[in-house]
């Protein structure tokens, strides 16, 4: 097991609550060895320090980031955050989900980011099988409408991050861009 100080587990906390949204006990074991007792201390710890910025959700056994929490982090260089993440995770091998299918891919590095909040969102509903409503907008309807799709994966490619989801409206899998520009 790799140890950390305070501030690393506080880090890999921010970071990870940031794009997948939550954190959880089982999620924090897998990625570093630790065992129950100990995630739950590093949980703990981040509650203490910040005990706005997550709500308990217990269907998914989850600290679920609230919306205090993403305001709060509106200002985070995104960019430099979400490689901090692919490398945290273990990207560009492709990460599986609970049925052994690829859900997050990285090929090159991005210039182009989405919002956390987006990002975490797009995620979790991979991760549990959700439909999200998002808006959305093309060169042949560029005026902005809802949509609502069931994302299978998100992936890197180029410059930008995209989602592989079920578009409901055109009932078939389409490809949707998911990131911003970011400054």
């Amino acid at each position: 097991m790799i140890s950390f100080d305070q501030e690393g587990r506080l880090s890999i906390m921010l970071t990870l609550l940031t794009w997948e949204g939550r954190l959880n006990n089982a999620r924090l074991r897998a990625l570093f060895g630790l065992s129950s007792i100990r995630a739950s201390e590093w949980i703990r710890d981040f509650r203490e320090l910040h005990p706005l910025w997550m709500s308990w959700e217990s269907k998914s056994r989850s600290h679920i980031a609230t919306p205090a929490f993403f305001r709060a982090k509106s200002s985070i260089h995104v960019a430099d955050s979400i490689s901090r993440y692919v490398v945290l995770v273990g990207l560009p091998v492709a990460k599986q989900n609970v049925v052994g299918e690829d859900i997050l891919w990285a090929a090159y590095p991005d210039l182009y980011t989405p919002r956390p909040q987006f990002f975490s969102t797009l995620l979790l509903a991979v991760q549990m099988g959700r439909a999200v409503d998002i808006e959305y907008r093309s060169l042949t309807t560029p005026r902005p409408h809802r949509r609502t799709i069931s994302p299978h994966s998100l992936v890197r490619v180029g410059r930008r991050w995209h989602t592989r989801a079920y578009c409901h409206l055109k009932g078939e899998f389409r490809d949707f861009r998911a990131s911003c520009k970011t400054s």
